[in-house]
């Protein structure tokens, strides 16, 4: 996620091949992410073994430096990515294994054996676990006799950690292998709700009946966790075996009917209005929350309506008019920008203000900028570009910031911001400007004089920055 434009910094972006490759070499911390900035975009061949040695040694960038290798289309790229797999830093292979599952991989070929080679040896998990899932949906399950051993060795093994496991087995399924599809139910009937939920992606990732299968059982789960888990996953089988699945569960009125009405939404929505809308008034209150969502999805803005009197409804759970308020930022217009105005000056409840002043910053971003052109992320960037970094609080306890209409804040490093993002850390002048997060929030944020506060949300972040500023005393 990149931060807001800023001013010139002084460091500029390299103009040529000639000009990558030295800010490749230098030990200037600006040039060398430029340098690899750069090399991502323009992938001049020259660069792809500077960029490889860095992925082997370089214990800051050798991620960063792989996310540049990573662009680099045909053979050469995918050799350069085998050669990090093979000998870079851990970070790197972890890096290289997500690149390679976005190539077609042929059987038999040495690309398939390399990741072979990763899943039955690396000494990182990560690695392992995530070659298998590279060999998956590069091979589409098409690989050779000796992989299939292989996967059913790694997967049979019982010292190794459960995604590694897991994600064998996943491959395993891919292929129609009966003993991946057993490991995978098995692991959703798992006492430990987080081995349940990754079984569950998994095999709604490999999909078809069985994944759907699976999926049905688990929404008849007692754990709030593991049903809206598999709620979420079922868009992901396709429409014939989810419809399969949940035929005999979304008759009737209650709530197994209701949480099977909410998995059908993304393929029956509009004709399932009715039972959306009761599951909104009449279900437990995860039931109702949900139903917000599953309603904007079936129907955008015609939801705006239902969604507007549920944020309205003072008698409503907090959680459930929080929800009705995220989802009127995704699908509201100008009438429901004046209800979110009103309830971000006035409501009482806390939580809820914070929801619609949230859910307000995203509609006056679709109104600004058009519908069409603002996905959820940038209209989240857009938001966050109309605040400022006022000044970082003591020894980086947190940040002062002050939000679009002039009021400060102080906020504490694990407090909520907006939009469900935390203030993560903060950067002051002199700290090294070398986290994922900087990196890749743009040029701009790599200058030493300037002060950052990140916020995180799942794999999102923003860096709000302000130049010359100093930490309160």
């Amino acid at each position: 996620m990149k931060a807001r434009p800023l001013p010139e910094t002084g460091t500029r972006p390299p103009q040529d091949t000639a000009e990558i490759l030295r800010y490749l070499r230098s030990r200037k911390v600006d040039q060398r992410i430029l340098g690899m900035a750069a090399a991502f975009e323009k992938r001049p061949p020259q660069a792809l073994g500077l960029l490889l040695a860095m992925a082997r040694r370089d214990p800051v960038f050798s991620g960063a430096a792989t996310q540049a290798i990573s662009a680099y289309e045909g053979i050469e790229g995918q050799r350069a990515l085998m050669k990090v797999l093979a000998a870079g830093r851990a970070e790197a292979r972890i890096v290289a294994v997500a690149a390679l599952a976005r190539r077609k991989i042929a059987a038999g070929s040495a690309l398939e054996r390399a990741l072979v080679r990763a899943i039955t040896r690396d000494r990182q998990w990560k690695v392992r676990a995530g070659a298998a899932r590279a060999l998956r949906l590069g091979t589409l399950g098409r690989f050779g006799a000796r992989t299939e051993l292989a996967l059913i060795r790694v997967m049979e093994t019982q010292r190794l950690p459960h995604p590694v496991r897991m994600e064998c087995a996943a491959a395993l399924a891919e292929a129609g292998v009966p003993g991946g599809w057993q490991h995978l139910r098995k692991e959703a009937f798992s006492p430990e709700a987080d081995r349940v939920v990754l079984a569950l992606a998994l095999s709604a990732e490999v999909g078809g009946n069985r994944g759907a299968s699976i999926l049905g059982v688990a929404l008849e789960s007692r754990d709030t966790r593991i049903w809206t888990a598999a709620v979420e996953f079922f868009p992901m089988v396709g429409r014939d075996a989810a419809m399969m699945a949940l035929v005999s569960r979304s008759g009737g009125r209650g709530e197994i009917a209701r949480r099977a009405a909410l998995a059908l939404a993304p393929f029956e929505g509009k004709r399932l209005l009715p039972e959306l809308v009761a599951a909104m008034e009449n279900g437990s209150s995860v039931v109702r929350a949900i139903g917000c969502a599953a309603l904007a999805r079936a129907v955008g803005a015609e939801a705006a309506a239902t969604l507007e009197r549920k944020l309205l409804d003072s008698r409503e759970v907090s959680p459930v008019r929080v929800a009705a308020a995220r989802e009127l930022g995704r699908v509201g217009g100008p009438v429901v920008a004046t209800t979110l105005r009103r309830l971000a000056r006035s409501e009482s409840d806390e939580v809820v203000r914070a929801a619609a002043r949230d859910a307000l910053r995203l509609v006056e971003a679709r109104l600004k900028k058009g519908a069409a052109a603002v996905s959820e992320a940038s209209a989240e960037r857009f938001s966050f570009s109309r605040w400022q970094l006022v000044r970082l609080l003591p020894r980086g306890a947190g940040c002062r910031l002050r939000d679009e209409g002039g009021r400060e804040t102080d906020y504490h490093i694990g407090e909520e911001v907006a939009m469900g993002y935390r203030l993560a850390r903060t950067l002051g002048a002199g700290d090294d400007p070398d986290s994922p997060e900087v990196v890749m929030a743009g040029r701009a944020a790599t200058r030493s004089d300037l002060l950052r506060a990140i916020l995180t949300k799942g794999d999102r972040s923003v860096v709000v920055v302000r130049q010359a500023i100093q930490a309160e005393k």
